[in-house]
């Protein structure tokens, strides 16, 4: 596995409509779609019985306006007018074909006058449901119009029959006349006061404005649908963005908290840490000097007081590395590591940090090698740096390798043109989440009081810092079991040609990134 000391990207938020806000939104959708569906269909029903309502007033006008009409025809024919004239029946046919004809209108009212099956004077039924109700006005006493929506000729007409009595004698003397013939022969019936003498048929295409009406009922549905859900898309956009702005201002708390927790226990692996590294050699030195000056022992060899001195000694250099490193490690980050750079050769650098690690790795029984590659450039940089740098990886390496592993140096130019320095090891290794830890100052990856390997847990973010002053970077490979790989890049600018010389390269500082 390879990491980076970059951390990783936040995770991305869930959109709107992935969301339990967004799933709500579409709940409300569904019943603003199933009260859309509700009222367009309300919608058509009132229309569908405006026009029941309306239609059906006009026939019961055009009814009785023929009907009164007829009536004063039949009153004015037997006292002011001849027997040539038009019986009513035929006047009444005549009139209603006028008024049908200047109707014109496929959509409009049409108007029929239908005598009863076999018995009318001049029209006959059309059709067998017309012939159906007019006979089953028959021997009623007092029968009521009909009302219906039927297919004619594929239209869908809006049909109502009203009854016609025989409400006069003139009128039934009148139809006796006209079917004398057949009455006499017994064919049929005489006509009597009371008895029904057909229908007026009032038809009204319904399918022009019915289609109308649905297309309307449709569109009410949808704007309601549209007005509503939009509103409601809005309200719930309102709620998710408060809802996030919630889960946000929770999440950093959150992250917050967890900071003050991640510091607090840093604060402490810190303090338990710099006790133990400070107070050992402290200890030494103070046990050591009291040996000299207290003469517990009584007279002390010179050989006895120089091993306590170089005890002494050693325990003060230890003292003094951990506070430098603290010190350097401050300046790092504040920006302040000031670098004194100069030209240098590597190679000898190199051999020098393998000398100084030797005792180290062969007391491990460690390999400790270098695999260096021809003609290495010189390099423009801090060169104490770059020896704590080294010495930094490879006390690392020698730490966590167990006995009989190799700790392996390579340096080699990469493809930018720039320098790495890797320090390969085959250790303990460790996981990848635990890498960004190690990367973190005073922590380790064991980082109890009784862990097995001791260290400040200042070496890999010294590391880091130093070569980020250098404008380099740092790469750490590795795996359980199998080893750590520590890559650290000079660019291409810290490189210096055969050719350069000292005096040639301006002299800088920089300060850490």
């Amino acid at each position: 596995m390879t990491v980076s000391s970059s951390a990783a990207p936040p995770a991305a938020v869930p959109s709107f409509f992935r969301s339990s806000v967004g799933r709500g939104f579409y709940i409300f959708a569904i019943c603003c779609a199933l009260m859309s569906a509700a009222i367009g269909v309300g919608s058509y029903s009132l229309s569908l019985h405006w026009f029941v309502a309306n239609k059906g007033e006009e026939k019961v006008t055009a009814a009785q306006l023929v009907d009164a009409f007829v009536t004063v025809y039949t009153a004015a024919r037997g006292k002011f007018m001849t027997q040539d004239a038009p019986v009513p029946s035929s006047f009444r046919a005549q009139a209603i074909d006028r008024f049908n004809q200047q109707r014109g209108s496929d959509s409009a009212m049409r108007l029929l006058w239908v005598g009863p099956p076999n018995r009318e004077i001049v029209t006959a039924p059309s059709d067998d449901q017309m012939s159906t109700v007019i006979t089953s006005f028959v021997g009623q006493p007092q029968p009521q119009p009909v009302t219906r929506f039927l297919t004619i000729n594929d239209t869908l007409t809006f049909r109502t029959m009203f009854p016609v009595m025989a409400s006069q004698q003139g009128c039934v003397d009148c139809h006796n006349e006209i079917q004398a013939g057949p009455i006499q022969a017994g064919q049929q019936p005489a006509w009597h006061v009371g008895d029904v003498m057909g229908a007026a048929v009032l038809d009204v295409p319904a399918s022009p404005f019915l289609r109308q009406s649905k297309i309307e009922s449709m569109m009410i549905g949808f704007a309601v649908f549209c007005l509503s859900t939009g509103i409601g898309l809005v309200t719930f956009r309102l709620q998710y963005k408060e809802f996030a702005r919630r889960a946000a201002s929770e999440a950093s708390l959150l992250v917050a908290k967890e900071a003050a927790e991640e510091a607090n226990r840093a604060k402490s692996v810190f303090l338990a840490t710099m006790s133990h590294e400070l107070r050992t050699p402290l200890n030494a030195i103070i046990g050591f000097s009291e040996v000299l000056t207290s003469k517990t022992l009584g007279r002390l060899s010179v050989d006895q007081m120089q091993a306590y001195a170089g005890d002494i000694h050693d325990s003060g250099i230890h003292l003094l590395d951990v506070i430098n490193d603290i010190l350097d490690l401050s300046k790092a980050e504040a920006g302040k590591l000031d670098l004194r750079d100069e030209v240098l050769e590597l190679e000898p650098l190199i051999d020098s940090v393998s000398r100084t690690m030797q005792p180290r790795a062969q007391a491990g029984e460690i390999t400790l090698s270098a695999k260096l590659t021809a003609d290495l450039p010189r390099l423009y940089a801090d060169e104490r740096i770059l020896r704590q740098i080294m010495l930094n990886l490879l006390s690392n390496a020698v730490k966590f390798t167990p006995p009989g592993g190799q700790v392996e140096i390579e340096v080699a130019r990469d493809a930018a043109g720039g320098l790495s320095i890797g320090v390969r090891d085959t250790g303990i290794g460790m996981e990848e989440a635990d890498i960004p830890k190690a990367l973190e100052p005073f922590q380790q990856i064991d980082n109890k009081l009784s862990r097995k390997f001791q260290g400040t847990g200042l070496g890999l973010p010294l590391v880091k810092a130093m070569i980020g002053a250098h404008g380099g970077s740092l790469h750490i490979v590795s795996a359980p079991g199998v080893g750590t790989t520590v890559t650290v890049t000079l660019p291409v600018e810290r490189i210096v040609s055969a050719k350069s010389t000292r005096e040639n390269i301006p002299a800088r500082n920089s300060a850490a990134a």
